[in-house]
C-alpha cells in the first residue's frame, strides 16, 4: 500500500514522502505519532469554543490521555456540539467515532439526555471507569 507522508517541524511542514508502510501499532512511536495528530489537527479549535466546566476550581472541558478523550459539558447541547465538531475534524483523517466503545453519563435528572452520532446513538451509563480511576 503507497501512502504519503510529510513532516511537521515547528510550524513548517516538509515536502510529501511516499511511503511503503505506516508506523506500527506496537512501535513506540506509534502514541506520539497519534497524539501529535489528535492534538494538532483534530482536536484544534473542536474543544477552544466549547464551554468549560469548574471542577475544584479548575475550569475544564476535557481530560486526554493518548487515543481517551473525557469530554465535561454543562449541557446536552454542548456535548451534542462537541460530538459534532470531532466528527467533522475526525473526518478528514478517515477516521470515526466508535459508538460502540463510546459512553456519555448524567449527573442530573433534570434533562432527558441523548447523544448521538452518525455512527448511531451513544449508550448512557451510570458509572464509569477512566484509566484505572472509577466512580
Amino acid at each position: 500500500m503507497k501512502q504519503k507522508s510529510t513532516v511537521k517541524i515547528d510550524e513548517n511542514l516538509t515536502n510529501w514522502l511516499e511511503s511503503g508502510r505506516g508506523v506500527r501499532q506496537c512501535c513506540c512511536l506509534s502514541p506520539t505519532l497519534f497524539t501529535t495528530l489528535y492534538d494538532e489537527e483534530i482536536l484544534k479549535g473542536v474543544l477552544d469554543g466549547q464551554k468549560k466546566v469548574s471542577i475544584r476550581g479548575r475550569n475544564i472541558n476535557c481530560v486526554r490521555f493518548v487515543d481517551d478523550l473525557l469530554t465535561v459539558s454543562k449541557d446536552t447541547q454542548t456535548l451534542q456540539g462537541l460530538i459534532k465538531g470531532l466528527e467533522v475534524a475526525m473526518k478528514k483523517y478517515g477516521m470515526k467515532i466508535n459508538v460502540t466503545k463510546t459512553k456519555f453519563m448524567k449527573m442530573t435528572e433534570r434533562e432527558n439526555m441523548g447523544v448521538v452520532t452518525t455512527e448511531g446513538k451513544i449508550v448512557s451509563v451510570k458509572t464509569y471507569r477512566y484509566l484505572l480511576f472509577s466512580n
